[in-house]
């Protein structure tokens, strides 16, 4: 076998240096080591990565888990196509990188932290071991969409043995760990990458051996190394109790605990083999006791089973509805849904086939909806039914309660001007709502131009009965802006309520949303220098009249290019009200678990912790000033080496060249000063954390003077966003994440 061996060691492997069974790759500061090594009882020999100074347990990975090897003639070396391979002593390939593009000049180095990372001559890493874990999981470590630790088989076989599942992230916490508020959740980050997010862990003393093992009981130990007793320490254990070990009931059956007897068939099921059953064996599950009405093709309903404090199973359909009463209906159109459930951070979650895996906590949790027949709800007089007579979404009482007082659900409004319109002469206005009359489709609903007999033309929201936001932004949105009058805020002039109608009308914008003319290619150059250094400012004195200057203080929370409408001559008006809170008037933030907005225009404290506050609409301000410089959309933005206009952003303020962000169509003609100026101002208001950012009221002060601050990028240990949230623009970003354990 052609190649240079090598006995002594160190920490690097280069492209045809090949290592045999004793040598070993150790990290920098002697953390870690790379080699092969046999299992306890065993001597089987595997390639793997152990702790440099712990004694007892000391593996963090292996490569060729599931294919040993008898003796010690084995090597490991890197090919002439980049990649790292183990190999027998008969040359058989037992286990590979399976790097796809073929690099020269590859090395593998063992870092401290215990990653092994693969890179090429351009030093751009083509495999990291820290992506391709076994059973630990360690500081450092990043865990991306559909990562798996997988424990071993025993102690002496290193081989993928059993698993368990932590659930759903709700935007807070795992679904499967109602207690991680508590412990678990300590160290754990969320973060973004480009577009793929990952968790990763920080230990809370660098100097400590901390790490995660799966293991082969496949519990989950948080575990810390005792330098003084020599032996690992517990921090935490999951799963905590029998109800943790995977699906141990079988189908259609709950876990508790708390129960005598641990497994019981859910209510309208009875056990698949009552033998088995009796005798504690609940592994063949239960099964419905009445099929569905809808599978015999009955004119009788199917309801709704309610029960409490579940672990939410894996593999759902997650459907874009913020309304429980929606997927419920989501749930019924389809024969083959079997379950629902809604977590608002998530959203409507449809199971199709089997219940696997149900879980009852003594607290926390989820609440789960089960599909059953209606004869089987009538029998037993289920106090939670939920029966599929479709109920009026969003009904809410509204009244005219005095001269001009607006009244919803006890919100009073007092000293409204709102007209209020009957739903025929709306529908006239617009031709019955007519598709040459539809102007666009936002989350609330469709949104038409309409002309009142008065010859006074207006842009009609109508509430979707399907809209996934709905009724409280609608309640939210005309408590709001009937209160508020401004030349950069959009007017509503009335709106109509009648049955389940609800629709809001508004002075009509002719030149419709900024991001129409802004974000296509023909049409930007319209906006010329002026044009934009106006938009800017007008957008920036809207801002600083709801945070400071009007009767109530508010946080608009959805500041985007799609919500600055503009009129006949290019004046900017803030739009869309239905995600924004009233603040007292000491109050300076505040939180939420139901985080909302657009992915590209949060403030990472906003998206990450749900903190929200008159720095968040700095945060949008600065992305939507960006935005209107380079004339490009933050969130299809795409450089060689950013995902967003950002980090490009601070790269070229870094490097000198800031100018370089301006738009090509306006380079000739725009006032360099006035460019640079919102630059660096842009710069200032997109700081990681809110402390950095100015208030409204000086960014205002400084679009109007040249007396802005150095701009310094203030980084944190935060990346971006997390994705777990109510996105209401056109993000594909998955709703939840979960872990395989």
């Amino acid at each position: 076998m052609p190649g240079l061996f090598r006995s002594e060691s160190a920490n690097k492997i280069r492209q045809g240096e090949i290592l045999r069974d004793g040598d070993t790759i150790i990290s920098p500061k002697r953390n870690f080591i790379l080699g092969f090594f046999s299992p306890k009882n065993s001597k089987q020999r595997f390639l793997g990565i152990w702790y440099a100074d712990v004694q007892v347990d000391s593996v963090v990975w292996v490569a060729n888990r599931d294919k040993p090897i008898s003796d010690k003639n084995g090597i490991f070396t890197i090919e002439k196509n980049g990649n790292l391979v183990v190999k027998n002593g008969r040359g058989d390939l037992l286990w590979s990188t399976n790097v796809t593009v073929a690099t020269m000049n590859s090395t593998g180095s063992l870092m401290d932290n215990g990653n092994l990372v693969i890179v090429n001559g351009n030093n751009r890493a083509l495999w990291q071991s820290f992506q391709h874990p076994t059973d630990i999981f360690l500081p450092e470590m990043r865990v991306y969409m559909d990562g798996a630790f997988r424990s071993w088989t025993s102690e002496s076989d290193p081989s993928p043995g059993r698993c368990w599942r932590s659930g759903y992230w709700d935007g807070l916490l795992f679904t499967g760990v109602p207690n991680m508020k508590a412990a678990y959740l300590h160290g754990f980050k969320l973060y973004i990458d480009g577009n793929r997010p990952y968790f990763t862990y920080t230990a809370a003393d660098a100097s400590d051996l901390v790490r995660f093992h799966i293991s082969p009981t496949g519990y989950e130990l948080q575990q810390r190394w005792d330098k003084d007793k020599e032996q690992w320490t517990m921090i935490l254990s999951h799963p905590s109790d029998g109800c943790d070990l995977y699906n141990l009931c079988g189908n259609f059956a709950k876990c508790d605990v708390t129960n005598s007897q641990k497994c019981n068939c859910l209510d309208g099921f009875v056990p698949k083999n009552w033998g088995h059953w009796n005798v504690r064996n609940w592994s063949e599950g239960c099964v419905r006791r009445t099929e569905l009405e809808c599978r015999r093709n009955n004119t009788l309903r199917d309801g709704f089973l309610e029960i409490e404090r579940i672990k939410l199973l894996d593999f759902a359909d997650t459907v874009e509805i913020q309304n429980i009463d929606e997927c419920k209906s989501k749930c019924l159109e389809n024969c083959s849904c079997t379950a629902y459930a809604f977590v608002s951070a998530i959203n409507c979650m449809l199971w199709s086939g089997d219940l696997v895996d149900l879980q009852q906590f003594k607290e926390g949790g989820n609440t789960l909806y089960i599909c059953l027949a209606h004869s089987e709800l009538a029998s037993k007089r289920i106090n939670h039914m939920v029966t599929s007579e479709p109920m009026r979404s969003g009904e809410f009482s509204m009244d005219v309660s005095g001269a001009g007082d607006l009244n919803v659900e006890g919100h009073q409004v007092i000293g409204s001007e709102l007209t209020f319109f009957s739903f025929s002469g709306v529908a006239a206005a617009t031709g019955n709502f007519s598709n040459e009359n539809k102007l666009g489709h936002g989350g609330f609903g469709p949104v038409y131009k309409g002309k009142l007999q008065c010859g006074v033309e207006i842009a009609v929201k109508r509430l979707s009965r399907k809209s996934g936001q709905g009724v409280e932004e609608f309640k939210n949105e005309i408590m709001l802006i009937a209160k508020l009058q401004h030349r950069n805020l959009v007017r509503l002039l009335g709106c109509c309520i009648e049955g389940e109608e609800k629709i809001l009308l508004y002075e009509y914008m002719p030149n419709r949303s900024l991001d129409s003319f802004l974000f296509d290619l023909v049409k930007q150059v319209q906006l010329n220098w002026r044009k934009r250094f106006n938009i800017i400012e007008g957008i920036a004195r809207g801002l600083l009249y709801l945070h400071r200057d009007s009767r109530l203080r508010i946080i608009h929370r959805d500041l985007k290019a799609s919500n600055i409408l503009l009129d006949e001559e290019m004046n900017p008006k803030i739009s869309d009200f239905g995600m924004a809170r009233i603040f007292g008037g000491n109050q300076n933030e505040a939180n939420t678990n139901r985080v909302v907005g657009t992915y590209g225009y949060m403030a990472p404290e906003y998206a990450m912790d749900g903190l929200f506050s008159g720095k968040s609409d700095v945060y949008s301000f600065g992305v939507l000033l960006l935005e209107i410089i380079c004339g490009q959309s933050n969130r299809s933005f795409r450089s060689d080496e950013h995902s967003g206009i950002i980090g490009y952003a601070w790269e070229k303020w870094d490097e000198g060249r800031p100018m370089d962000l301006v738009d090509r169509s306006i380079w000739d003609e725009c006032q360099h000063d006035e460019a640079l100026r919102c630059i660096h101002l842009a710069l200032i208001c997109v700081q990681d954390m809110a402390v950095h950012r100015p208030s409204i009221s000086n960014v205002v002060l400084m679009l109007e003077t040249d007396n802005i601050r150095s701009a310094k990028r203030e980084r944190t240990r935060r990346r971006k966003l997390i994705p777990y949230l109510d996105d209401l623009g056109d993000s594909h970003l998955p709703r939840s994440i979960w872990l395989v354990f």
